[in-house]
């Protein structure tokens, strides 16, 4: 019975350290890659967001199409500082939102893009 569990704990153990070293190889690749592709700019009264990946995303979305702004952030998120910003937009199906992870100083940005949003109103 002792050679039995044993042999089942050093199973789980083993499969724990496979599966550790994989998934910080492999989403620390991904998260790098996603992160160097992704550019977000104010071109006049456009939020011009680009995302090269596997699929090419080129987005241009007009500050008056853009509904509101959010910063959320899940308990990783919080231990390494960083949010995602999500943006709603009055477009229709599914590109009703625009979400940007990894934001550090989101909270900030956020508040400076709502303002850009609030100057170009009132032009």
């Amino acid at each position: 019975m002792f050679l039995i569990l044993r042999s089942i704990a050093t199973g789980i153990g083993i499969s724990t350290l496979i599966a550790l070293f994989c998934y910080f190889i492999f989403s620390h690749r991904i998260a790098s890659r996603l992160a160097s592709t992704l550019t977000v700019t104010v071109e006049g009264a456009f939020l011009h967001v680009c995302q090269h990946t596997a699929i090419l995303s080129d987005r241009k979305l007009h500050f008056r199409s853009i509904v509101d702004y959010a910063a959320t952030q899940d308990l990783l998120m919080r231990y390494f500082g960083i949010y995602t910003l999500q943006m709603s937009t009055t477009a229709g199906g599914q590109n009703t939102s625009l979400i940007i992870p990894g934001v550090k100083d989101c909270l900030h940005i956020r508040d400076v893009l709502a303002d850009i949003d609030r100057l170009r109103e009132h032009q």
